[in-house]
C-alpha cells in the first residue's frame, strides 16, 4: 500500500472509533439523565409514604372523603400515570405496635409502606444506571473501545445486569441476558484480536 491508502484507512478507522465514541458520549448522557429522574422519584416517593404514615388517622379521614379508600391513581391527560390498588384486609404485623398502627388507620399503613416499598426498589435499577455510566464515559474516554479492560469493565456490568434480571424479573430474562453478555464479550475478543493486528501494521 502507499502512504496514501495507509493513511487513508486510517482516517477511515479513526472515523469509525469517533462514532463509537460519540455513540458512547450519548449512552452516559441518557443514562445520567435516568439516574437523576429516578434519584428524584425515590426521594419524593420516600418522602410522600414516610409523610403519609406519619399522617396516620387523618390521611385515612382524607382518603375516604374523597373515595379513595382502595387505593388512589394519578392521571395526565389520558395516561394513567400512577396507580395503587390494595386488600387492606391482608395487611397484618407480628409486632403489637405496628398491629396497633394498621388497625388504627389501615388506609396510612397500606399506602405508606406501598410507596415507601416502590421507591426503594428503584435503587437497584439506579446502581446499574450507575455502573452502565460509568462504563460508557470509559469507552467514550477510551482511544479504543476493543481494549481487555473495556471488555472486562463491560462483562462484569452484563453480569450484574443478569443477575439483577435474573432476581426481580425471573430466571428465563436472566438467562437471556447471560446470553447476550456472551455475545458482546465474542465480539469483542475479535474487536481486539483486530486491533493488535492494526497496531502490528503501523
Amino acid at each position: 500500500f502507499g502512504i496514501d491508502a495507509i493513511t487513508g484507512i486510517m482516517n477511515n478507522d479513526n472515523a469509525k472509533l469517533e462514532r463509537i465514541k460519540k455513540s458512547c458520549r450519548v449512552g452516559a448522557k441518557v443514562t445520567r439523565i435516568l439516574m437523576i429522574i429516578m434519584i428524584v422519584a425515590t426521594v419524593i416517593g420516600i418522602a410522600g409514604g414516610i409523610t403519609i404514615l406519619k399522617m396516620g388517622p387523618k390521611y385515612d379521614e382524607m382518603a375516604i372523603a374523597t373515595g379513595n379508600e382502595q387505593g388512589f391513581s394519578y392521571s395526565y391527560s389520558s395516561y394513567s400515570v400512577l396507580n395503587v390498588n390494595m386488600d387492606m384486609n391482608n395487611m397484618k404485623s407480628d409486632v403489637p405496635a405496628l398491629q396497633e398502627y394498621i388497625e388504627k388507620c389501615p388506609l396510612a399503613a397500606s399506602h405508606g409502606v406501598m410507596i415507601l416499598s416502590t421507591s426503594l426498589a428503584l435503587i437497584l435499577p439506579i446502581v446499574l444506571l450507575a455502573i452502565i455510566n460509568v462504563t460508557f464515559k470509559k469507552m467514550s474516554e477510551s482511544d479504543t473501545p476493543f481494549k481487555a479492560e473495556i471488555k472486562k469493565r463491560i462483562l462484569i456490568t452484563m453480569i450484574i445486569l443478569a443477575v439483577a434480571a435474573g432476581l426481580t424479573m425471573g430466571v428465563g430474562e436472566g438467562a437471556i441476558i447471560a446470553i447476550l453478555a456472551w455475545i458482546v464479550t465474542s465480539i469483542l475478543d475479535y474487536g481486539i484480536s483486530l486491533q493488535q493486528q492494526y497496531d502490528e501494521t503501523l
